[in-house]
Formats: structure tokens, C-alpha cells, sequence
């Protein structure tokens, strides 16, 4: 198994508490990820994170129960978790319908739910994000600046 470098980083996976949401969370705690399980029902969010902690008692799975469509829940999913280093956009919702059938208020629906949520969840998440790497980039800059018995190899 190869090492992505990820542990003790914190991931929220929205739509986690089942199909390919739930199976990228599972892989991310195989890894040492400390993963934010989201779902809009408690019930099936703690099942998935008692689930994860079973099979990986080394995880820290936590239940990030949030209806992130809706801007309130949204927004206090934020005050309860600020920062991130990993941000899996994975909800969305579509139903199976004749193509005459999806009137405006479907459209509206899966373009509130598939596109502005996640924008919401990355507008948010994003600058944080990358402020993190700029300084982890710093830092890895000034390490390869290597001294060695008073000569120094500046590797950039």
C-alpha cells in the first residue's frame, strides 16, 4: 500500500454515508485521515462513523451531520469545523425522469443542490486551504536549504 502522506490530516466528505462518498471516506481513514462523515441524517452519519471506527480503531471519524444545501446548517457546520486540509465535494442528487418531465423547479433543485452547495463548502474551505500549502511550501523550502560542514546546498 502506498503512503499518500495524509496522516492526521482532517477530511470532510459530503455524502458520505453511502456509496461512493462512504467509500472514499473509508479509504481516506485507511490512511490515517481524520474524516468528517456528512449526511443529512444523524442516524445514517453515526452508523458510518461507529462503522469506520470499528475497521480502523486508530481513525477519528467524526459525525458532521448537515444539510449542506441549507445556508444555516451550513454555516454552523463552519463554526464547528473551520479548518480542513482535504474538502471531498461528493453530494448531489438526480432522479431519473423523462427529459419533458424536469420542469424549472427540478432544475433549480439539482443546480441549488449539485453546484451551489459545493460552492459554498469550497468558497469557505478553499483560502484556508491554500494558505496552508503556500506555508508548508515555505517551510519545505527553507529544509532543502541543506548545511553541511559550513557549505550549504540551496536545492529549490
Amino acid at each position: 500500500m502506498m503512503d499518500m502522506e495524509l496522516k492526521n490530516k482532517t477530511a470532510i466528505v459530503t455524502g458520505s454515508t453511502r456509496g461512493i462518498g462512504k467509500a472514499i471516506a473509508i479509504e481516506l481513514a485507511k490512511e490515517g485521515v481524520n474524516v468528517l462523515i456528512n449526511g443529512r441524517n444523524y442516524e445514517e452519519v453515526e452508523r458510518t462513523v461507529n462503522e469506520i471506527k470499528l475497521a480502523f480503531p486508530d481513525s477519528f471519524p467524526q459525525n458532521a451531520t448537515a444539510d449542506i444545501v441549507d445556508t444555516q446548517q451550513r454555516e454552523a457546520l463552519f463554526q464547528k469545523h473551520p479548518q480542513i486540509d482535504i474538502l471531498v465535494n461528493n453530494m448531489g442528487i438526480y432522479e431519473m425522469m423523462k427529459y419533458e418531465d424536469v420542469d424549472d423547479e427540478v432544475w433549480e433543485k439539482y443546480i441549488r443542490t449539485n453546484v451551489l452547495a459545493a460552492n459554498g463548502l469550497s468558497k469557505f474551505y478553499l483560502p484556508k486551504m491554500i494558505k496552508i500549502i503556500s506555508a508548508e511550501l515555505s517551510l519545505l523550502r527553507v529544509k532543502k536549504r541543506l548545511c553541511l560542514q559550513d557549505k550549504c546546498l540551496n536545492i529549490v
